[in-house]
């Protein structure tokens, strides 16, 4: 077989037919310059750590953490590595790779490594990260993970010192952004409680709806009723009981906004009915309905994912079990092949709602997907995703 070497070149204006027939037939390798295949004990070396039971260990002093294949599982007072490093779990959580920056003691369920320069170690743990070592079980009775087997795995690494450090910068970079997006979960999920009190207090107490029949039967304005609440400056019973103060108050209200503001308030406001119906569940809005869920939604079940094995082609589609649902990111699920039905890829914003052992309904933002059994996707060609995803929820 002839082979070929040359720079990137526009594959329509390839002139040589042997050529283009290669790439057809073989495909196309990228070699970079500087890196070599290696196995990856000839990289780095795991250690076995060191036993240490609870009844043994010293947190009163120096607050030495203590690392299990879980993660930090205690403190102790000495370290038995005198330096930052990497753990991997050897038992029980196989394959989960952490980085301490402190000197640390890993117990016996743990390999660990060091590395004198902080940046090469940054490099190595985030290499590990994409082994997939957690997938490396060898005891089907105890998960373990063995260590020759691990050594012997095939990486491809630059040879150049000054790149591998680069190359951990930039995911060092990558990784202080998520963080800092991760510290203001705190706003994200404080919004969540402000959305999911409003479309409490609109479509299950129907606070504008009440807000409105009480101000027509006490003959007050029954549009401002429903702004007030809605603009949350009272409730309902308490706009009519202290209507002058409740009035004026919206009126200050209505003064802080743009013109925009106030048309969307008097639009919202206007939505709202003056009064109730019976229904099976009880009074309910006027001109609105009973529906179940299942009749104003679709619940799409996942499929059976291991009769989809994947390809190992470079396409295949990470898989979101209940456990990444709960994290929010894919990583760990599996991977089928890309060939399933459009209907079962999940893409960021789908509502996906876990149905079995963990019941749980998210928004997932953990990028395109495939959806395993147990979980629904959520979807309807008339309701909004904010709606199916509070009703869900509710």
């Amino acid at each position: 077989m002839t082979d070929f070497l040359c720079d990137v070149v526009n594959y329509n204006s390839i002139d040589h037919p042997p050529f283009k027939e290669h790439i057809d037939s073989e495909g196309v390798v990228f070699y970079r310059r500087g890196w070599q295949e290696m196995c990856l004990g000839d990289f780095c070396q795991l250690v076995h750590g060191k036993s240490l039971p609870d009844k043994d260990r010293d947190s009163s002093g120096k607050k030495v953490p203590v690392y299990g294949s879980g993660g930090v599982v205690g403190y102790h007072s000495v370290a038995y590595v005198n330096s930052g490093g990497i753990i991997v779990g050897r038992k029980g959580t196989v394959g989960a790779v952490y980085l301490s920056e402190v000197a640390f003691w890993p117990i016996d369920t743990v390999f660990y490594l060091t590395n004198n320069d902080p940046w090469d170690l940054r490099f190595t743990y985030y290499l590990l990260k994409t082994l997939r070592l957690h997938e490396m079980n060898s005891d089907s009775a105890v998960p373990g993970l063995n260590r020759n087997n691990v050594h012997a795995l095939k990486i491809e690494i630059s040879g150049s010192n000054y790149e591998r450090k680069n190359i951990a910068k930039i995911l060092y970079e990558i990784d202080a952004l998520i963080n800092s997006k991760s510290n203001n979960s705190n706003n994200s999920t404080n919004l969540e409680k402000i959305a999911e009190a409003i479309f409490k207090s609109w479509f299950v107490n129907f606070d504008p709806v009440y807000a409105k029949q009480l101000a027509r039967e006490a003959g007050l304005p029954v549009e401002r009723a429903a702004m007030a609440v809605i603009a949350a400056l009272c409730s309902p019973r308490e706009f009519v009981e202290n209507y002058l103060a409740m009035d004026k108050a919206l009126s200050k209200k209505l003064a802080s906004m743009n013109s925009t503001e106030r048309a969307t308030l008097t639009y919202t406001a206007s939505l709202f009915p003056d009064s109730f119906i019976d229904s099976e569940l009880g009074n309910i809005p006027r001109g609105w309905e009973v529906q179940s869920l299942s009749s104003a939604m679709n619940f799409l079940n996942g499929l059976a994912s291991q009769k989809f094995p994947p390809e190992n082609d470079g396409t295949d589609l990470p898989i979101i079990k209940i456990a990444q649902l709960n994290r929010g990111v894919a990583e760990g699920g599996g991977f089928s092949s890309n060939k399933i039905a459009e209907k079962y890829v999940v893409n960021d914003g789908d509502v996906i709602f876990s149905w079995s052992a963990t019941l749980m309904i998210k928004i997932w933002v953990g990028g395109k997907a495939a959806l395993n059994q147990h979980l629904f996707k959520v979807t309807s060609s008339k309701y909004d995703r904010w709606f199916r995803y509070f009703w869900c929820k509710h």
